[in-house]
């Protein structure tokens, strides 16, 4: 019985200790599901409006077609007291067909507020489904580059396929049951995590059922693959070096890039103070 529980912890407690399954075939066990949402370094986490001074931020988008939801998700990477990466979900967003009035999302609205995030959190990566995204990336490159956001260059596509989605979907379910992914709660992200299920060897939503999306889910293991991947180690860093500007000098790229655009800002911000900005004026170039 105890290399049963092993063997397939999930199936021994439907099978043999008689506790419900949200499917018949469940990718994750509840208890790992609930983890997510439990407090984080002494506090629930709580949805965040805009960035931290600091902190580097990545975010992917699950675009759809203009009949099904679009998903959008921002992390970022902390660490406790062991060194231990950890993911931090910052924000969750969500656009159904019903929000709208003629019951399809409204792709206008929706690249808006993209941008504005962009803005908010000084996204470094955003990563994008193959799915609608090739106009709507040109749109935000076009967008970070006229803001002069570094980002531009982090703007990319995920090709998903069934081998990727699989190895992701593992890192997360390992991720998962080491207790190292934290988010606020979202009604949701939790009901599509508790219906994944695996599928001649897909991991899927239900076809059937009260759930049948898994979007704000897919976003959920970009952003864990993005900062931590399988096996929690640089793998943020080297994710995200496509940010390198050429002529950069020795050193960490990501590092010293995301310090100068931020010790710029604080000068702008300084020199405002002391009068030498007009207030409510932009940062300059350099800024």
């Amino acid at each position: 019985m105890e290399q049963e529980r092993r063997a397939d912890p999930v199936r021994f407690d439907v099978e043999f200790d008689a506790q419900w399954a949200t499917s018949v075939a469940a990718y994750l066990r509840p208890e790992d599901v609930d983890s997510i949402f439990a407090e984080w370094d002494g506090q629930a986490l709580g949805m965040r409006s805009e960035g931290v001074l600091g902190t580097r931020y990545v975010a992917h988008a699950d675009p759809s077609v203009s009949g099904a939801n679009f998903a959008v998700m921002v992390a970022h990477r902390g660490e406790d007291h062991d060194g231990r990466g950890h993911v931090v979900v910052d924000y969750i967003r969500v656009w159904r067909p019903a929000d709208f009035p003629d019951g399809r999302v409204d792709y206008e609205a929706v690249a808006a507020s993209l941008e504005s995030l962009m803005l908010r959190f000084r996204i470094l990566s955003f990563s994008f489904d193959q799915f609608s995204s090739a106009g709507l990336m040109d749109r935000l490159r076009a967008f970070a580059q006229a803001n002069q956001l570094h980002s531009y260059s982090g703007i990319h596509e995920r090709t998903a396929t069934v081998p990727l989605n699989r190895r992701m979907y593992e890192g997360l379910k390992t991720a998962l049951s080491r207790r190292i992914v934290h988010a606020p709660h979202h009604e949701l992200l939790e009901a599509e995590l508790r219906n994944l299920e695996t599928r001649n060897g897909r991991v899927d939503h239900p076809t059937r059922g009260p759930v049948q999306t898994s979007d704000v889910a897919d976003c959920l293991m970009n952003v864990v693959d993005v900062l931590i991947g399988d096996n929690n180690s640089d793998q943020f860093a080297e994710s995200l070096g496509t940010i390198m500007p050429s002529g950069s000098v020795p050193g960490h790229p990501l590092s010293e890039r995301f310090d100068r655009v931020h010790t710029s800002q604080r000068q702008g911000l300084q020199r405002g103070r002391h009068g030498d900005a007009a207030r409510g004026s932009r940062f300059g170039r350099r800024g």
